[in-house]
């Protein structure tokens, strides 16, 4: 069966200097929600005016990284994962994704207040899909690490409503979108749009000749070609 309470949580980013790229959006109307430390990476993520999720990834200074291989195959900017975060526990939620045939790796329960999983890109088509179960809200984790509580964002601000991706065999694909707990409505051009009932953005899969994560849509800013501190920006 599908995943039952799902959500889209967030799109993630992978930039070079995280602190740039945070200041980039903040300076577009995004607020900040929270952030941290991990040993291969660190984190920060804002939002926008409609309430989507931005977070940006890069390195930690000292110990090697998948963010390094990631930014010297495909460069600063790019989509590196979307996360699906599950209301029920994360055992579950790989249950339900294995009854569907969809296999997760990468399974991580070690932190308290965070378990999670992954859908490899072979899979998704030229991106990572994460499933994460959180022990509370963006305000507790904020608490915890002793950060002011994230504030609502500004409607006036720029709105996310779109990820877009293309794939060679969108059909393929199809199920797994419908499996991560989404309802999948087929498109004109031959691809499909996802979207989740309390998600503020739609992920959208057309025909293309590579598959992988094309860019953003936000409508309120410029389009425009990828930089190092976001991706490819679209207007519809």
């Amino acid at each position: 069966m599908p995943l039952t309470q799902a959500v889209l949580d967030h799109v993630a980013i992978a930039v070079e200097d995280v602190d740039a790229a945070v200041s980039h959006w903040l300076d577009r109307g995004a607020v900040p929600v929270g952030g941290g430390v991990a040993p291969a990476f660190r984190s920060e993520q804002v939002r926008l005016g409609n309430g989507a999720k931005l977070e940006l990834i890069g390195r930690t200074s000292g110990e090697p990284s998948f963010i390094d291989g990631y930014l010297e195959r495909f460069g600063p900017g790019r989509v590196h994962h979307v996360t699906i975060k599950v209301g029920t526990s994360l055992a579950q939620a790989i249950d339900e994704l294995e009854a569907e045939g969809i296999q997760t790796v990468d399974r991580n329960e070690s932190y308290p207040h965070w378990h999670e999983a992954f859908v490899r890109p072979s899979v998704v088509g030229g991106m990572i899909v994460q499933i994460a179960w959180a022990s509370g809200t963006d305000a507790d984790f904020a608490e915890r690490s002793g950060r002011p509580a994230p504030q609502p964002p500004d409607p006036a601000a720029p709105h996310l409503l779109a990820l877009r991706m293309t794939h060679t065999d969108p059909a393929a694909v199809r199920p797994l979108w419908a499996a991560l707990g989404a309802t999948v409505d087929d498109r004109e051009d031959g691809g499909f749009e996802v979207r989740w009932p309390s998600s503020p953005m739609v992920v959208r899969v057309a025909p293309g000749e590579r598959s992988g994560p094309v860019g953003l849509v936000v409508p309120d800013l410029a389009p425009g070609e990828r930089t190092d501190v976001a991706p490819v920006l679209l207007g519809v």
